[in-house]
């Protein structure tokens, strides 16, 4: 009863970490209101000191807003609590109540994951297509004396999806959102993990208090040759890596089961005492942990590009 008990609170504390909800959400339900330093409000205000939770939920709206899916995150979150409890069933069904906190928390993480994989699959074949309408917009910018919306709006019909929809979702926010130009293209670097893209896009905020900065727009797209070859090779380098990690997992993964297969007293150790059901907990957190780090430096490497 006691391993239930701690089990439960282990799933509320899990799913307010998803959801984002902290203490403060939690003191305004209950009227309470303690002091905060302005120090701590400061650091809430700032971006940069937001929790990786948090963080996440935006980047998802930003990319579901792109594909413009009505309901996007309410199905993000639907389905994260089915996974969720996918986990927990499993852990119940092998009577390994750890195991349950352990896929519980982590498969809650999948559909977030498999729409970033998407979206990076989707951001390799953009990639091709970035070149020449970052152009045909910077040529626009730089052509009389038109602001930036402005020349954004001559082209967007003509991009290929999904730019198209990035840009629409920035003429849509300076529109009828927030006037500030700045704000607007911030968020659209969450969108594309692009190296010379968030370059481009440093020069346009900077261009919008110094106009002469106007000027580097084309330098920085002339660096979408070099980024061709590099692309290239960081593929290659990745793919290797890649193939090494699948290889080494389903090694590991598979080492559990092999000692239960030849060894029945390893299956009625790991299976059946609590230190064998730890175990296995914590190696498969090990396991989650690691394809985590994995993917997010995956896709660190392919912003890098």
């Amino acid at each position: 009863m006691s391993v239930m008990v701690v089990v439960f609170f282990l799933l509320c504390i899990a799913f307010f970490l998803l959801f984002g909800v902290q203490i403060k959400d939690l003191s305004a339900l209950l009227k309470v209101s303690p002091k905060i330093s302005l120090k701590r409000k400061i650091s809430r205000a700032d971006d940069s000191n937001r929790n990786f939770i948090v963080k996440q939920l935006m980047e998802m709206k930003q990319i579901l807003s792109v594909y413009e899916i009505p309901g996007g995150m309410w199905l993000i979150y639907l389905g994260s609590a089915a996974f969720a409890f996918l986990g927990f069933a499993i852990g119940h069904l092998l009577q390994n109540y750890f195991l349950s906190a352990v896929l519980s928390g982590s498969f809650a993480f999948f559909p977030m994951m498999a729409v970033k994989l998407y979206w990076l699959y989707k951001e390799k074949q953009l990639n091709a297509t970035l070149e020449p309408s970052l152009n045909s917009i910077t040529s626009s910018y730089l052509r009389g004396s038109g602001t930036l919306i402005q020349a954004v709006e001559e082209n967007v019909t003509q991009l290929p999806s999904p730019l198209k929809q990035v840009f629409e979702h920035f003429l849509f926010e300076v529109t009828h959102v927030d006037s500030s130009v700045t704000d607007a293209l911030e968020g659209m670097k969450l969108t594309i993990h692009n190296r010379i893209f968030h370059e481009w896009i440093d020069v346009l905020v900077q261009s919008q208090t110094n106009f002469n900065m106007k000027k580097n727009l084309t330098k920085i797209l002339d660096k979408f040759a070099d980024m061709r070859a590099v692309e290239a090779e960081v593929n290659t380098i990745l793919e290797d890596a890649r193939r090494s990690y699948l290889l080494m997992l389903a090694i590991s993964v598979a080492m559990p089961f092999f000692l239960c297969i030849v060894n029945q007293d390893w299956q009625e150790i790991l299976l059946r005492s609590t230190g064998g059901k730890l175990l296995i907990a914590a190696f498969l957190m090990g396991v989650f942990v690691s394809c985590g780090f994995i993917f997010f430096a995956y896709q660190r490497a392919l912003s890098k590009e």
